[in-house]
């Protein structure tokens, strides 16, 4: 079963998700619990994550898989996932912000293994973040904002239409403590600044359709996330 969740706007938390409850049924590798914990079949991750993996031919957009724990004081950190493949176990390593790369793989599916984690049974949640893949540059030309949020809507409305989804633009995402700006230069010009989570909200407008707009990024940001409006739900 797959859970479709949003980025909601105003002072939600700002991340589109696509949330996965299946890791809720993951095994503990200690053979001692084996009694208390199950597993969960790399077919049925594979069949819940593919659709939000597979963004097609959208070159504005990545979808990256995030796992975490809703136990408190467990970090990602401190997770282990791994395949038991008959060709023998195959790891998944889990960055420190819980990323981790789950390998759709079609020889795997065949087979359907077990996968299994360190963490209690229905403590993990398993979601797809969709994010905007950098610019090569500080300054950026309006319409290739638009580009990606155009194809971000695309996505969301396939998937979330029914949840009145909408994608109203960017949250730009510095890191903390840095005091980052966003600028829009060329027409209608503004500056916003980084809230103290390093946060940028920039929200789309006509007033900025104008070939000669262009935004500017004070510094690199560390992620870029379609900024979505859940509507009335």
């Amino acid at each position: 079963m797959m859970h479709l969740g949003l980025i909601k706007s105003g002072r939600s938390a700002l991340r589109w998700l696509a949330a996965v409850a299946l890791l809720g049924v993951l095994a503990c590798l200690s053979s001692a619990q084996a009694a208390e914990t199950g597993t969960t079949s790399y077919a049925a991750l594979y069949q819940a994550l593919r659709p939000a993996l597979d963004v097609g031919l959208k070159d504005r957009l990545i979808a990256t898989a995030n796992v975490q724990s809703k136990l408190p004081g467990v970090p990602p950190s401190a997770i282990r996932m791994e395949i038991r493949a008959r060709s023998g176990v195959r790891r998944l390593a889990v960055a420190q912000d819980g990323s981790v790369e789950f390998p759709l793989d079609s020889e795997l599916l065949n087979e359907d293994p077990a996968v299994v984690s360190n963490q209690p049974r229905g403590s993990l949640t398993l979601t797809v973040v969709l994010v905007f893949r950098p610019y090569p540059t500080l300054r950026v030309p309006y319409r290739e904002i638009r580009r990606a949020l155009d194809q971000a809507a695309e996505v969301v409305a396939a998937d979330l239409a029914r949840n009145g989804a909408v994608v109203r633009g960017m949250a730009v995402h510095f890191a903390k403590g840095h005091e980052a700006t966003v600028s829009i230069r060329g027409q209608n010009e503004r500056a916003f600044i980084a809230d103290a989570d390093g946060r940028v909200i920039l929200v789309d407008t006509p007033l900025w359709y104008h070939p000669d707009v262009e935004v500017e990024f004070s510094e690199a940001p560390i992620r870029l996330l379609p900024y979505v409006d859940q509507g009335n739900r």
